[in-house]
């Protein structure tokens, strides 16, 4: 599939100055290229939005240019702010009809007047619950967009070592809130007397801070115990469906961030795993639940029950997420 002119994305962030002598931004750049192998630190969320979706643009064959700075695009070309400070995104805006998310607000009001001060097309959200907490504000402009992830990457080898029974992946943000009560404890203790083995991952901490150590434990693993309050997308459980690794997942129902108190919203329904079906695993929504859903997870597990890569396979793949993103642009008035 190929276009006449490409498709302009916008992952803008707050240009780098000098520190110490002039100009010494441009070799801090270049110093941080050779140290990151050495480094290590794993992409966020909001990096890989913008990976994946390249990724799936080149298999679709489709050209694009990736702008970091204010830049503006060809004059009536629909174009896509992906991330970056509200104030730099709020200038990008402003120039021509775009698709603006979903990498840039926590709640839509911090930007109320997205469509009354910019020509704006839609709001994207990645899942249902975070787009219904924005229609209030935007109304039908909130658009969901399923991002991809890169199936071919992590696949499933015959030569993967199935020596653990549970990899736990602990993304616990706000242990000090009612809805934790000391889950992580109450799971590996019913891991321990249901005489299942397990290796320990936590989020933001992987092993010298490489990501490709999570994935290297999630093959070694034949499950995955996934605690975190809530994901819009969650990359790191898609990988481990992808991974053909089925999960235990905790999906406590709501939305747990305490900055939600500022904005005014108290009790907002939320999901853990907002792309899901009974091939990727079973879930349960408190500690009290836990041992009973442990139960009903093992013995899906050894009855074969499970295809998590197949729902990925379905509906996850890196040039699925891509099409979708263009359709959007399509949609908003993308000459296609």
């Amino acid at each position: 599939m190929m276009r006449s002119q490409p498709i302009y994305l916008y992952d803008i962030a707050f240009p780098e100055t000098s520190r110490w002598i002039p100009g010494d931004q441009y070799i801090r750049k270049e110093v941080r290229k050779l140290l990151q192998p050495l480094r290590g630190k794993p992409p966020g969320g909001l990096a890989k939005v913008t990976t994946n979706l390249i990724l799936g643009l080149q298999k679709l064959g489709v050209e694009y240019q990736l702008h970091r700075r204010v830049e503006r695009p060809p004059e009536g070309q629909v174009f896509g702010i992906l991330h970056g400070p509200k104030s730099l995104c709020e200038q990008v805006a402003k120039v021509g009809q775009c698709i603006v998310g979903p990498g840039i607000l926590n709640s839509p009001q911090e930007w109320s007047d997205l469509f009354t001060a910019s020509p704006a097309v839609f709001n994207i959200q990645n899942c249902e619950w975070a787009a219904a907490m924005y229609r209030p504000v935007y109304g039908d402009r909130v658009k969901i967009w399923a991002m991809g992830i890169d199936h071919e990457k992590y696949a499933p080898s015959s030569t993967d070592p199935k020596q653990f029974d549970f990899l736990i992946y602990d993304k616990i943000r706000w242990r000090d809130t009612p809805a934790y009560a000391n889950l992580l404890e109450t799971c590996q203790a019913e891991l321990e007397k249901a005489g299942c083995s397990s290796l320990y991952i936590r989020y933001g901490q992987y092993p010298k801070g490489k990501e490709n150590a999570y994935h290297s434990m999630l093959r070694q693993c034949k499950a995955m115990l996934y605690l975190s309050e809530n994901e819009t997308q969650g990359f790191a459980y898609n990988e481990a469906l992808s991974l053909g690794v089925p999960i235990l997942a905790w999906n406590y129902g709501k939305w747990c961030d305490p900055n939600r108190l500022n904005y005014g919203l108290n009790d907002v329904a939320a999901t853990s795993i907002p792309y899901w079906d009974d091939r990727c695993g079973v879930d349960f929504q408190i500690a009290a639940d836990f041992e009973a859903q442990l139960g009903l997870f093992l013995e899906k597990l050894h009855q074969g029950q499970f295809a998590p890569r197949d729902y990925v396979l379905e509906n996850l793949r890196l040039d699925q997420g891509a099409q979708r993103y263009l359709d959007l642009l399509k949609e908003a008035g993308h000459d296609a």
